[in-house]
């Protein structure tokens, strides 16, 4: 069953990614990356991680214009994978890879100092 999830998480993550590509004709949505898809136990519920490039403000519009597009990005969804039943998805910004950023900021930020003593 865990394999089915994962596979299935990886369909979802690729067709996701290609309708925000070619589908999505809003000039409001900036550069955006899917990270990642967690898919619930039923796959009747799906996470989807996103890296949006930009500050604050455009991070949080582009997650509330991927709100409001989510019935579009189901429907598109249920076109291109012809899935019995379409997960409901809720948008969030990747914070595991701002963790990592950060992590890699530090550790630049270190070996400048050591490299100063």
């Amino acid at each position: 069953m865990q394999h089915r999830r994962q596979r299935f998480e990886g369909q979802i993550q690729r067709e996701i990614s290609r309708i925000l590509i070619e589908r999505m004709n809003d000039p409001r949505l900036g550069m955006v990356s899917v990270t990642a898809v967690r898919a619930s136990a039923d796959l009747k519920h799906a996470s989807v991680r996103l890296s949006i490039h930009g500050d604050a403000e455009q991070v949080h519009q582009t997650l509330e214009l991927l709100a409001r597009a989510s019935g579009f990005v189901r429907h598109e969804l249920g076109s291109a994978l012809r899935l019995r039943y379409v997960p409901e998805l809720e948008f969030h910004e990747d914070e595991d890879l701002l963790c990592e950023v950060r992590v890699t900021e530090l550790l630049g930020q270190i070996r400048t100092e050591e490299g100063e003593a």
